[in-house]
């Protein structure tokens, strides 16, 4: 049997653990996508559609191109991974 070969697939930008803190402050609009999980309370994400805190142990998932703000209420352990989907119909990217 032969392989076929990838047609949708992720190519991985950047892979990070870091510790936030109030200094995660920032305007974002960007052309990759954004995964974040963060390992305590404390980070929050805001949009035109509101705010959305990112709990403890939860996950999050940012598209591409949205325009969003971060902040963060104390120190927390975050994990990010910036990543752009490939092959997919850029309808589906947007």
């Amino acid at each position: 049997m032969r392989a076929l070969p990838l047609q949708y697939h992720c190519r991985l930008l950047n892979a990070t653990e870091a510790t936030i803190d109030r200094t995660w402050a920032y305007r974002l609009y960007d052309p990759f996508w954004r995964f974040y999980r963060n390992r305590d309370d404390g980070g929050v994400i805001s949009g035109d559609d509101g705010e959305y805190p990112m709990r403890a142990g939860a996950c999050m998932l940012v598209p591409a191109w949205g325009r969003f703000t971060t902040r963060c209420t104390g120190r927390v352990r975050h994990t990010y991974l910036h990543f752009d989907p490939v092959g997919l119909p850029s309808s589906w990217v947007r």
